[in-house]
């Protein structure tokens, strides 16, 4: 156990910079492990690879470890051990049934997804269904590794959480990285996954077993425990399946319609943009669980929201205006310009969607730190219904850029909700404190692209030239939000005593 459950200044910042390391770590080793694997593996293969990862990585979430993190950051608060190891043992029964039966799922239903949703060629069924068994078992592995990263983000373990899932990230990207080069294909790539899975799965078990002397698994748990755990993931579970449902679509679709080489062009930018939104995500985690700690005090989560909305905003407008400026240059000098041609626009779309998604972050985390999953849930069925509607629409005349903008417009709604949540919690929604927000860091980062356009412009193409212009560009955003006071005094100390530590 933990000595203390007060939460101080410098153990949130410690927290953060924890935090921060499971993005810029994993980031670091994607960006030399991706032209590898993708010059292995090729285009089509590599295609059908991130395939499969994505089922796993969307059907992890289908857990009930949200609510652990919940309960043991208010156990914490209130001492109730007991109550603590009922909780883990409540979601742990309720999560293995859960992880078993979605791996059963994905066996049986693998060859149906392969030759008919996925219309895989048929030189390429056979080791598209041998995938999927494996990644059946991956799939429970995972869901249980989040099941101990819950644990360790609930007792505000993150120094631990950080660790383990570095360790993980290291292991499964050099393994595949090493395994690419020297010609192995897609399956014995998962099979190294497989293998890294359960070697992380123990040792988290082991870590988690120390810091829990009370939980020893329950089976004569009380219908209400069960209860709890079940009525607080409904909303959790629900929103997550939907995820799935339109991933599960709009990778069939882009497969069945453009083919697994328009599938690569495609999630390639996708998940270099979903780094924008794991980014604020790793630097947020703590905010979910300090929510269910202080829920009762209006005016300190208030100051927790505006705190955290505005570093959010501080970071995402830089890194889009970054982006939209320095994209096609990035991916010409990362994959070559054949793959930037293809690309660069679908990066830009992508960039501007999970740069929304990554700003109602906080109140996402929030909303769930309150128990009010259900809310969450109803947002993302109207995202949902937006995005597949324009992706069957928008398809025949643009093609793959077609999905990307209804993906963008469908996650754009879910930025509107943010001031639903803010009438919500805080009685009304906070315009005044958005016009200067978005006000101060959007000139900002407007006129830092501007500077970043101008050196790209003037310079040779190539890595020198990105990180000259990425550099001036920082330079000036910073510049400009110190001499027109865009940054508080606060807010400075905040980041120093974050730099200094």
């Amino acid at each position: 156990m933990s000595e203390s459950p007060k939460q101080t200044g410098k153990s949130v910042a410690k927290s953060v910079l924890y935090g921060f390391s499971t993005w810029v770590f994993p980031l670091v080793l994607s960006f030399i492990a991706t032209p590898i694997i993708v010059g292995s593996l090729g285009n089509e293969d590599y295609g059908i690879y991130v395939l499969v990862l994505g089922f796993i990585g969307y059907s992890f979430n289908l857990n009930f470890v949200r609510s652990v993190t919940k309960e043991i950051a208010e156990s914490r608060v209130s001492g109730n051990e007991q109550r603590m190891g009922d909780v883990v043992s409540a979601a742990l029964l309720l999560n293995v049934p859960m992880g078993l039966l979605g791996a059963a799922i994905l066996v049986f239903a693998a060859e149906w997804l392969v030759r008919d949703a996925l219309l895989v060629s048929p030189e390429n069924q056979e080791q598209t269904i041998f995938a999927f068994y494996i990644a059946s078992g991956i799939l429970f592995l995972t869901m249980m590794i989040q099941f101990v990263n819950a644990i360790l983000q609930g007792m505000h373990r993150f120094d631990l959480f950080s660790r383990l899932f570095n360790l993980n990230t290291a292991l499964l990207l050099t393994g595949n990285a090493i395994l690419a080069w020297f010609g192995y294909g897609l399956n014995t790539l998962l099979l190294w996954n497989l293998g890294v899975l359960t070697v992380v799965v123990a040792i988290g078990a082991f870590i988690c077993k120390s810091l829990l002397p009370p939980f020893r698994l329950n089976l004569s748990l009380q219908n209400s425990e069960l209860r709890n755990v079940l009525v607080f993931s409904a909303g959790i579970i629900g929103y997550q399946i939907l995820s799935n449902g339109l991933l599960l679509f709009e990778r069939g679709w882009l497969m069945r319609r453009l083919g697994p080489e328009e599938v690569t062009f495609y999630v390639v930018p996708l998940t270099l943009a979903i780094y924008i939104h794991s980014f604020i995500a790793s630097l947020l985690l703590v905010v979910f669980p300090l929510t269910s700690e202080i829920s009762g005090d209006t005016k300190r989560l208030e100051r927790l929201y505006s705190r955290a909305t505005r570093m959010t905003v501080f970071l995402v407008f830089f890194i889009l205006a970054s982006v939209l400026v320095e994209g096609r240059e990035f991916l010409s000098a990362w994959l070559g310009s054949e793959f930037s041609n293809s690309s660069w626009h679908l990066l830009s779309i992508h960039a501007a969607t999970f740069s929304i998604v990554a700003i109602q972050v906080v109140t996402w985390q929030m909303m769930e730190g309150l128990g009010r999953t259900t809310y969450n849930f109803l947002v993302f069925i109207v995202c949902l219904v937006i995005g597949l509607t324009l992706m069957v629409t928008l398809t025949p005349e643009y093609g793959s850029t077609g999905v990307a903008i209804a993906r963008l417009t469908g996650f754009g709604t879910i930025f509107l909700s943010v001031f639903v949540v803010e009438k919500m919690v805080f009685g009304s929604v906070m315009a005044g404190f958005w016009l200067r927000t978005a006000g101060g860091f959007g000139v900002a980062a407007l006129i830092a692209g501007a500077s970043e356009y101008g050196l790209l412009m003037i310079l040779p193409g190539g890595w020198l030239a990105l990180v000259a212009s990425t550099f001036a560009g920082i330079a000036v955003y910073l510049a400009f939000l110190l001499l027109t006071g865009a940054v508080t005094k606060d807010e400075r100390e905040y980041v120093r005593s974050l730099i200094s530590r």
